[in-house]
């Protein structure tokens, strides 16, 4: 089921009234999801799947995404760039300069 961002932030803000949160800390969080979801959002935003998840930025990473970073950081400099070329979409552009 795929909600919107305003649905999204109506359950939290629901959720903060239910839990007797005072209109002050109400605010700074919607305000935090608010910001958090712009970010992410942002069609300019070129941080990589690769770099989000080197920076914890990635909620909710799969299995798979944790696995190929954890394989990258233990493979020699010749399978780096095996495996930046055969995953493109995770590494993104230009890690090969960055991170080898």
């Amino acid at each position: 089921m795929k909600i919107s961002k305003n649905q999204l932030l109506g359950l939290i803000q629901e959720s903060v009234k239910v839990n007797g949160g005072n209109q002050k800390i109400q605010n700074q969080i919607l305000e935090s999801v608010k910001r958090k979801l712009n970010e992410e959002s942002l069609p300019n935003n070129k941080m990589s799947k690769f770099e989000r998840l080197r920076n914890g930025e990635a909620a909710l990473a799969g299995s798979f995404d944790v696995g190929l970073m954890k394989l990258f950081y233990l493979a020699d400099n010749e399978n780096k760039r095996k495996l930046i070329n055969a995953f493109p979409e995770f590494f993104g552009e230009d890690t090969e300069s960055k991170w080898i």
